[in-house]
């Protein structure tokens, strides 16, 4: 079950890490009309901007990772559940 629930948990947090990141993209691109700030050399960008879309980012990100990560347990977490149930059902 342990590297079963790493390889869940991996995955399901580079999965929502990377569709909440493109989730507040489109969003900052509805919102402003304008791409999201991702070039540091840009000296077009206002520091409140950079700052306001970076704050956005992570907390989008790691929300998604922590409710993924979390889901991800369940599901392991049943699955045991169901295979321990099986097995007691046999004997």
């Amino acid at each position: 079950m342990d590297l079963q629930l790493k390889i869940y948990r991996s995955a399901a947090a580079i999965v929502a890490g990377f569709v909440a990141s493109h989730a507040v993209a489109l969003a900052w691109r509805l919102a402003t009309g304008q791409t999201p700030p991702q070039d540091n050399d840009d000296l077009t960008l206002t520091t409140s901007s950079v700052v306001v879309f970076a704050g956005l980012l992570g907390a989008a990100t790691a929300i998604a990772q922590t409710l993924a990560t979390r889901q991800a347990l369940r599901t392991v977490a049943k699955r045991e559940r169901r295979t321990v149930e099986e097995g007691l059902g046999q004997c």
